[in-house]
């Protein structure tokens, strides 16, 4: 879909976005934003996003040769034609996807077990992570946006399933020929079923069978070592961006503080 397109959907389940001086800013934490479509290079200084909606600060990747300040790392299967299970370089790993597929059924679920199974799978999920940005955890909030997802058009759900029970589901869309993951919810009874090996994978094969899919990104690096081994093993490689970061100075100094984790990888420091 176009950026537009993304922008219609996105702002149905709660994203808030603005269009100024020519581009549509996503709010990405209170008062600070990026482009809609993150990877749409900008200048700096030659577009923003409101001066008055983003007093924290905004940023974005740049142009070949503009100035920068910062980086943006994504995990990126760059040529999707080339992946295949036989070239994943980690046995255990094509073992885990073999197993994952033999023990899950790979679906498009049904709205009712998002709503009760998936919710579980949410909940484990979130007791592994910790604080969100956007927390569904009230069981309310959660099914107005699953329902609200299920009325868009150009988003792909997959589910992974044992039996008629729904074990982990997986939402990803695509964006002028990226496919994006947004991200994987899995119920940590069933991690020995290798559910999130198989939704992974199947994902990256639905994504390479149409043609107008050139590569699939999962997500910025993270600060976790482990997570971002387990993407490695599964085929995505870290493509570095550089970036322009502005921030004033109380948001800087709130962010140091309160939110060091976040700030390390905005800055791009994965390694302090």
């Amino acid at each position: 879909m176009t950026v537009d397109e993304m922008v219609e959907s996105d702002r149905r389940v709660e994203s808030k976005f603005h269009f100024f001086r020519g581009i549509w800013w996503r709010e990405v934490k209170p008062f600070f934003y990026q482009p809609a479509w993150f990877l749409t290079p900008v200048k700096p200084e030659e577009a923003r996003p409101n001066p008055f909606k983003s007093l924290g600060g905004y940023y974005h990747i740049v142009p070949e040769g503009s100035y920068s300040n910062g980086v943006i790392v994504t995990n990126s299967i760059e040529n999707i034609n080339e992946y295949s299970l036989g070239k994943l370089q980690h046995s255990k790993t094509r073992y885990n996807i073999k197993q994952g597929l033999k023990n899950v059924k790979i679906l498009i679920p049904e709205l009712g077990h998002v709503i009760t199974d998936g919710y579980e799978a949410y909940l484990s999920w979130k007791q592994r992570i910790g604080k969100v940005y956007k927390d569904r955890s009230d069981e309310n909030t959660f099914r107005n946006w699953i329902n609200n997802e299920y009325l868009l058009s150009k988003r792909l759900i997959l589910g992974a399933y044992t039996g008629d029970h729904l074990v982990a589901f997986l939402m990803g869309h695509a964006v002028e020929g990226t496919a994006c993951m947004t991200m994987i919810y899995s119920n940590s009874k069933f991690h020995s079923l290798h559910p999130v090996d198989a939704l992974l994978y199947s994902f990256i094969l639905i994504c390479q069978k149409n043609s107008n899919i050139t590569r699939v990104i999962n997500g910025l690096k993270g600060l976790n070592p482990n997570l971002q081994i387990f993407k490695k093993r599964h085929g995505f490689k870290e493509i570095v961006y550089p970036a322009y970061i502005h921030m004033n100075y109380l948001a800087r100094t709130i962010a140091k503080i309160f939110l060091p984790e976040q700030y390390k990888r905005l800055m791009g420091r994965y390694e302090d």
